[in-house]
């Protein structure tokens, strides 16, 4: 019933907000501003439905139709007909200024999604017609004058329109969709745990992104802001570095040395711990040295539920990727480190090192954000420190990971990303890679048959590069319009 009730609403608002273009017909010649027209962007063309504009120290809109006879409405009320100016002076961050054309029985709607100075600056900068058309979904951040930062959930059009913005008054990481259509992020609390270390919580939003609730690892010294998943049978799953003494003696340390091991704990919406997962359990410390051992030495930082239920999770402090049994905890397979069970094949770097975001394809691709530090090989002393988008073939039944393809941006070895990153597989097959922290390149989409860019955005203050932990595509949501001192829903779908 609930799924019925949700698919009822979401027919509701398809046709509320579909645009009428029949017969192709233009009705409306331009929205543009009274002055300074850099404050609204992209440039008016009557096929492009939606725009920023940045509503401080702007004072007026101007829309004009093709057809005198044509009527304006804005918000639903009617300004008149042919030619008007409209004052916005009256409208803040998170409205939505709805500009909608009638002539007969022909409409199109225009969405202005309003913006303000502390945004930070969002640019196209490659744009190609092989573009997936999905929306790209990320948190980010921005430092205003007082040197105060600001956290930010973005939905963006291909146009660099920030359709659903959201300020968050904490520091926010990994704002993702799940395959539920609900959504999360990672939240920084005000204190840290009793080690020292920032605690966060993962806060829930439901189709509609209204919060829901907000959830922490149980019996766990810390919750963290790598990785969250809402799994098909509706339960948590959390990642923890959770601080412990350890004896070290073996490695030349202390015998009560503080540590923190990477955690993987599954819990239900009710809060009962279904699975529990250690590193050190599991895991060969020797192949954790480099990063920051012995500290934070595997250094858990994503996971994803495999097609067969069980999760594969990638250890950056040990550049290894390991797929879990979900039941047992037991390892089904090993990638990286000193006796992986799967050997790399034909990879002419020979390893991934200091990874991000580990995936897989029901093809057996496994897609991997190589960062290309902290190697265990060589790799760094033959090549140096270059990142790049990774693929491998998995084939479990001759333990072998296969080199498949990758991307090194530009063709260029001296690029490096030494913390962050992700790479996602897009609809139609580009690759969507966030370079993150030291590549001043934004995020960028591949064609990764002729290793070409074809989408390229930067996010920008005071002229800086902002890097960003993650970037998804995604194709179907909705978001609330504040629009006339009232919430409407908006429905997306490509």
């Amino acid at each position: 019933m609930k799924n019925l009730f949700f698919t009822f609403i979401t027919f509701i608002l398809l046709n509320s907000c579909a645009l009428d273009d029949d017969d192709n017909q233009i009705l409306l010649e331009y929205i543009k501003l009274e002055q300074a027209e850099d404050m609204m962007y992209p440039d008016f063309n009557n096929s492009i439905k939606h725009y920023a504009l940045n509503v401080e120290s702007i004072s007026k809109l101007l829309i004009k139709s093709v057809d005198k006879e044509s009527e304006i409405f804005v918000d639903g009320s009617s300004q008149g007909f042919g030619n008007i100016e409209f004052n916005i002076s009256g409208f803040n961050f998170e409205d939505t200024i709805i500009v909608e054309i009638k002539n007969s029985n022909i409409s199109e709607k225009f969405y202005i999604h309003c913006i303000d100075n502390e945004v930070p600056k969002i640019k196209i900068k490659e744009l190609k017609n092989t573009v997936d058309n999905g929306y790209v979904l990320l948190s980010s951040k921005s430092i205003n004058s007082r040197n105060s930062p600001y956290y930010f959930l973005f939905i963006i059009d291909n146009n660099g329109v920030p359709v659903l913005r959201k300020k968050i008054s904490n520091a926010v990481t990994d704002f993702k969709q799940h395959s539920n259509g609900m959504y999360s992020y990672a939240s920084r609390k005000e204190s840290k745990n009793s080690f020292g270390f920032w605690e966060n919580e993962i806060v829930i939003l439901d189709e509609k992104l209204n919060e829901i609730k907000r959830v922490e690892t149980i019996g766990l010294t810390h919750t963290d802001n790598h990785d969250f998943i809402i799994t098909n049978e509706g339960t948590y799953l959390l990642m923890s570095y959770d601080s412990n003494y350890r004896d070290f003696t073996k490695y030349g340390l202390s015998s009560n040395q503080l540590t923190r091991d990477s955690v993987i704990q599954e819990i239900s919406s009710s809060g009962n711990i279904i699975f529990e997962w250690n590193s050190w359990d599991h895991m060969n410390i020797f192949d954790c040295l480099i990063h920051r051992f012995p500290d934070d030495y595997a250094h858990i930082n994503s996971f994803f539920i495999d097609s067969d239920g069980h999760i594969i999770a990638s250890f950056r402090g040990c550049s290894t990727i390991l797929k879990i049994n979900r039941l047992n905890g037991e390892i089904i397979w090993s990638l990286g480190g000193s006796n992986p069970s799967l050997k790399i094949i034909s990879d002419p770097y020979n390893e991934f090192c200091g990874q991000h975001t580990a995936s897989s394809y029901s093809d057996g691709i496994l897609t991997i954000f190589d960062n290309g530090g902290h190697c265990n090989g060589d790799r760094e002393a033959k090549h140096g420190q270059f990142s790049r988008a990774l693929e491998y073939k998995i084939d479990v039944d001759n333990s072998t990971a296969t080199f498949n393809n990758h991307y090194i941006l530009q063709n260029n070895m001296e690029f490096y990303s030494k913390s962050g990153g992700s790479f996602y597989k897009t609809r139609n097959g580009n690759w969507l890679v966030n370079w993150a922290s030291g590549v001043d390149h934004g995020i960028t989409e591949i064609n990764p048959n002729i290793n070409e860019i074809v989408f390229n955005i930067e996010i920008s203050n005071n002229d800086e590069i902002i890097n960003n932990y993650r970037a998804y595509r995604i194709y179907e949501f909705i978001i609330p319009i504040k629009s006339n001192n009232k919430i409407e829903y908006l429905y997306f779908n490509k």
